[in-house]
């Protein structure tokens, strides 16, 4: 906040999302995704909105939309490239699946708690991770079989533009 030279004039947009790595990296460290780690960024997003939302700094208020965390894994678990790249080091990792419900439901449940939009970018990028074009997966998108990764976690450019517009839907309200 003091980079921005509070208090802001007019009201202010602010988006956010928290990188899949971060979570990738408390499994493969053995701790519990849903436990101590969502704990802790529960607690500091309640500490970020809240300072957004102090109406000293933001006098003409402020709409915050933030993003939970996609799976590149369309529900399986596993990405594998072949012949590139075998992620999570070609171990399955079913509870990141399990965690990635239980953060949305906590960003959602905080979301309505401090009146912020929480923004599914999970349920938006099913059908569209590394298990696209398998119609037996119960996101497979039929409309759109089309990948959004270009490796096993960061957006191509068609992830990136959807991103894109799925924030710039909520703000618009659509």
């Amino acid at each position: 906040l003091t980079q921005l030279g509070t208090p802001v004039s007019g009201h202010s947009i602010v988006v956010m999302t928290i990188g899949g790595n971060d979570l990738q990296l408390a499994i493969f460290l053995g701790s519990d995704p849903t436990a101590t780690i969502l704990t802790n960024a529960i607690a500091r997003i309640r500490t970020t909105v809240t300072a957004l939302q102090d109406p000293a700094d933001f006098p003409d208020g402020t709409s915050i939309y933030i993003g939970n965390v996609y799976d590149p894994s369309d529900g399986e678990g596993q990405i594998a490239i072949p012949m590139v790249i075998t992620c999570f080091l070609g171990q399955p990792l079913p509870e990141l699946v399990a965690a990635l419900d239980v953060w949305r439901d906590a960003y959602v449940t905080l979301g309505m708690e401090l009146r912020f939009s929480a923004v599914d970018m999970l349920g938006h990028f099913h059908g569209h991770g590394h298990h696209f074009d398998n119609m037996a997966n119960p996101y497979y998108d039929a409309a759109d079989p089309t990948l959004w990764f270009y490796d096993c976690v960061h957006p191509n450019n068609r992830g990136h533009h959807e991103l894109r517009r799925l924030f710039y839907q909520a703000i618009d309200g659509a």
